[in-house]
């Protein structure tokens, strides 16, 4: 007999980054779909980011290749102070969406909900220096985010807008947010 416990345990494994303890990308991807079908069939609104460490090969460079592990977990430590813990609290779930992009879904977020959070995030990045290993610094992020509503319920064009916001962001010199609305368009 299968401990359910046990099974438990597997699936929520078999969900989360390694890493960072957050959502892993397949996950997050189907919460998406299912916020995505949500807002096409009610007609309900959820706001998505995308954010990234500014400056990241730099960061690299100068805290060493072999810390892009630990910078990466220190980045979802500081976005799990604001999300909760697990990365999921507040109907937000947070997750890895690649090597040094992280993703934040807000369920039942109108335009307001969604700007208020990615800026907190944003802030809180800017607010403290990290401390990775014998190094500290401080990082800032760039954070591409898109309202979802029946608009734009379409999960491929709603990454490449939230995408595009990151490139936008980081382009300008980053530690800023970038929220594409397509109701306020």
């Amino acid at each position: 007999a299968v401990d359910p416990e046990l099974a438990r345990k597997v699936e929520e494994l078999r969900q989360r980054d390694q890493l960072t303890g957050l959502l892993n990308r397949p996950t997050f991807l189907h919460a998406l779909e299912d916020a995505v079908s949500d807002a096409a069939r009610n007609g309900t609104q959820h706001g998505l980011l995308l954010i990234e460490p500014d400056h990241y090969q730099r960061l690299l460079h100068e805290i060493g290749l072999d810390s892009a592990d630990t910078i990466m977990a220190a980045i979802a430590e500081r976005l799990r102070s604001e999300v909760g813990e697990g990365g999921i609290g507040n109907g937000m779930i947070a997750a890895r969406f690649a090597e040094n992009s992280l993703a934040v879904l807000v369920r039942g977020a109108d335009h307001n909900a969604t700007e208020t959070l990615a800026t907190r995030i944003c802030n809180t990045f800017a607010a403290e220096v990290f401390a990775i290993g014998q190094r500290s610094s401080v990082i800032t992020a760039s954070i591409g985010g898109v309202q979802i509503s029946q608009k734009n319920a379409n999960v491929s064009q709603i990454l490449a807008k939230a995408s595009a916001g990151v490139q936008s962001a980081a382009g300008v010199g980053g530690n800023r947010l970038e929220l594409f609305d397509p109701n306020a368009v």
